[in-house]
């Protein structure tokens, strides 16, 4: 993304307005509410927590993404609740491609893992580290 976008939605709708640059195309925000993703600082105790608790994916970093889901985070942010979108389990492909479906399925040894992970987590916040 271009870093003049950053946090200006009506600025980043020009610059896709832009790359398409064909007068056929109507590019427009989906809703009324058009606005810019909320964000907490990586500082945080919480972000922390998440980011040294355990090796939990050796080899694999930790850090934002972009998902097409949606995250009520930009609810409780605006109330003053930290909050980052944080999922401790890994799924395969095919795992993945089953999200929100009918036949929606994760192993069970991640079932026990998540929760695990994110009590760890919880529990270094309430600690102080």
């Amino acid at each position: 993304m271009c870093e003049f976008c950053r946090g200006r939605p009506k600025a980043l709708l020009e610059v896709i307005r832009r790359v398409v640059n064909d007068p056929d195309v109507s590019i427009e925000p989906l809703n009324a509410s058009f606005a810019w993703r909320t964000t907490r600082p990586p500082r945080h105790a919480l972000w922390v927590a998440i980011r040294t608790v355990g090796e939990i994916f050796p080899g694999h970093a930790r850090g934002p993404h972009i998902t097409s889901g949606y995250t009520e985070n930009q609810r409780y942010r605006p109330l003053g609740i930290i909050a980052y979108g944080y999922n401790p389990y890994a799924a395969t492909e095919e795992e993945g491609s089953t999200e929100h479906g009918n036949d929606e399925r994760i192993r069970v040894e991640e079932v026990r893992r998540g929760p695990r992970i994110l009590f760890d987590v919880l529990a270094a916040v309430a600690a102080g580290k």
